[in-house]
């Protein structure tokens, strides 16, 4: 499937759009691209004043159903002090679908204990159901950063519809570098192949070839370790998926050796990216629409251009068909931050 045979579905996420303009765009976005990186295939999948990640993701069902018996039981369990036994944790999960649907609908109204309890018996969580949304959505949105890490990773999957949320919170300088890279982790799981480079510059951190960009802009403290090790767990854990050895960069190594098994890595994660995307495969369609949207919204809804670009910059490739639709309107505020996006590759 082409680019374009994809846009009829994606054409009521900006107004006025002609169709006909949809396959030229295409092409002069993808030779822009292909200048960089070379050709790749067509695939799809915070804090500043005015806007929270948060506001990124779609809207949280409301109002929240009352509590129920599922919810009752993690509240008890979270009574206590010690950490629940594995059978604990199997009697703590929903035992319906209705207790799903009202465990996800209640998560808001659970305290940072709770919720750190639900998230380990909510781990695994794929895309596709509602604990992986609900997850996500109180990890941008509280405050504590132990509660928000357990949250952004308790799910082995996210849904699309969380991409431009979790590349908000990546590029969002005022957040803790652990938060940072565990948004970032998630955009690699989802094979945003831009996403790399940030990535590859946090585990550089500290090293003589720490470089500080204007992405790159996390403070300098010298303890970077949790951070490196939330990268790498999950690149494990994406190369334990496709058969492949783990990628043995070690976050508590010496500096040089750090430089030395990153740049080892690197050159894997091309390959990777690489041979990954050609397998890729798309979403289904209402998954592309979700994605769209919420990409559509941070373009579109922003007050800080630069901030929005740059998340938008950790997108690609599955950003590209919404990039290139955004690139046809009468909107010049628009076709500058798509503009500040292309430039970053």
């Amino acid at each position: 499937m082409h680019y374009w045979e994809i846009f009829p579905s994606l054409e009521g996420i900006f107004s006025g759009t002609s169709p006909s303009r949809y396959k030229n765009w295409l092409s002069s976005l993808k030779e822009f691209h292909s200048s960089r990186h070379g050709s790749y295939p067509g695939v799809v999948p915070i804090s500043i004043l005015f806007l929270q990640a948060v506001s990124l993701l779609p809207n949280a069902p409301t109002p929240a159903l009352p509590a129920s018996a599922a919810c009752l039981r993690i509240q008890v369990a979270a009574e206590t002090k010690e950490l629940p036994k594995t059978d604990t944790l199997d009697s703590l999960k929903p035992r319906s679908k209705s207790e799903v649907l009202e465990l996800a609908a209640n998560l808001g109204h659970f305290t940072n204990r709770e919720l750190q309890l639900f998230s380990t018996v909510a781990a695994g969580a794929t895309a596709d159901s509602p604990f992986s949304l609900a997850l996500i959505r109180e990890g941008l949105r509280r405050p504590d950063t132990t509660t928000a890490l357990s949250c952004l990773l308790s799910p082995a999957d996210v849904p699309p519809s969380a991409l431009p949320a979790l590349a908000w919170l990546a590029t969002d300088s005022s957040k803790a570098l652990e938060l940072r890279a565990a948004a970032i982790s998630r955009l690699l799981s989802a094979r945003c192949r831009s996403s790399w480079p940030l990535a590859r510059t946090i585990l550089l951190t500290g090293t003589p070839s720490d470089t500080p960009t204007a992405m790159a802009d996390w403070p300098r403290t010298g303890r970077y370790e949790l951070p490196k090790r939330l990268l790498v767990l999950e690149i494990d854990r994406i190369f334990s998926a496709e058969g492949l050895p783990p990628c043995e960069v070690e976050p508590n190594a010496a500096w040089k050796l750090q430089v030395q098994q990153v740049s080892t890595l690197d050159e894997r994660m091309t390959r990777f990216f690489s041979s990954a995307t050609k397998r890729f495969a798309l979403q289904p369609i209402e998954e592309q629409q979700d994605f769209a949207r919420q990409l559509a919204k941070l373009l579109t809804e922003q007050k800080d251009v630069e901030h929005a670009a740059n998340a938008c910059s950790l997108l690609l490739p599955h950003a590209t068909p919404t990039l290139q639709i955004a690139l046809t309107k009468n909107d010049p505020k628009l076709t500058a931050t798509v503009r500040k996006v292309m430039t970053r590759f």
